[in-house]
């Protein structure tokens, strides 16, 4: 997909759907993507390395990303990710895609990971945010790009109004509000259903789509996924590895 995104324009949403004040099954073998991006977000030298990866980019350049799994939690990006977000999150809806949990893990401790998929009809509620070329790289490498996911360009279509279904009430104004992004598609699936994530994975994503105040039937979606059980940690290693993140880097926004 393409290595060049244009600056996306923004679009009227009120501060209801942006960030929060303070921010900084089968059987399967883990996903390479998933130690890759352990690794790359626990070692500072990873990060040293994405940004000199970046650095044919020009500093001005900006990506329009949307994230719809663990990274709608924004400490996610800035503490974990250690990424900048460069204007204030805001919540969207990626249409005809279908939220899916069959990216294989770590089965005793983190069994999956979010992806999506084209579906017509459905749709998948994110998060958009703004990076520089620099961080945008980052993202890739701390996600495991190529091995796990690829960068595909799409159209998103973020949050209006200021009620309880303003991600689909946003829907029927795609045409004018949609706004070009970048997004992750997973190239190494689950061949059969999809995996149960460990609790603590599943509650950074529905933590997301509170703090957003995402539609109330998307919330209740997220509420309906089955979780994993019988693990070495109950809940998974992705809460504990995200608060610890916080504690050491969390910061104020802006």
């Amino acid at each position: 997909n393409g290595a060049n995104c244009s600056e996306a324009q923004s679009s009227p949403v009120r501060r209801r759907h942006r960030a929060p004040g303070r921010m900084a099954g089968p059987t399967y073998f883990p996903s390479v993507s998933f130690l890759l991006a352990l690794l790359a977000m626990s070692t500072p030298l990873m990060h040293v390395r994405a940004l000199r990866g970046s650095g044919r980019a020009t500093n001005n350049k900006t990506y329009k990303y949307f994230g719809y799994g663990s990274n709608m939690v924004v400490t996610t990006m800035t503490a974990l990710r250690r990424v900048e977000v460069l204007e204030p999150p805001v919540a969207a809806v990626l249409p005809d895609y279908q939220l899916r949990f069959d990216v294989p893990g770590a089965p005793l401790f983190e069994p999956s990971a979010a992806s999506v998929k084209p579906f017509e009809g459905d749709h998948v509620h994110g998060v958009l945010y703004t990076l520089s070329a620099a961080d945008f790289a980052k993202v890739g490498a701390t996600e495991g790009v190529p091995f796990g996911y690829r960068w595909s360009r799409c159209k998103v279509v973020p949050y209006i109004g200021n009620e309880d279904a303003a991600g689909r009430e946003a829907l029927t104004r795609a045409r004018d509000l949609a706004v070009t992004a970048f997004t992750l598609i997973a190239t190494n699936r689950s061949p059969g259903d999809d995996i149960p994530p460990s609790k603590s994975y599943l509650e950074l994503i529905q933590r997301g789509a509170k703090e957003f105040k995402m539609d109330e039937s998307y919330q209740a979606k997220l509420q309906d996924v089955p979780i994993a059980r019988n693990l070495l940690v109950p809940k998974g290693l992705a809460g504990i590895t995200l608060q610890l993140s916080e504690l050491g880097n969390m910061r104020p926004f802006g």
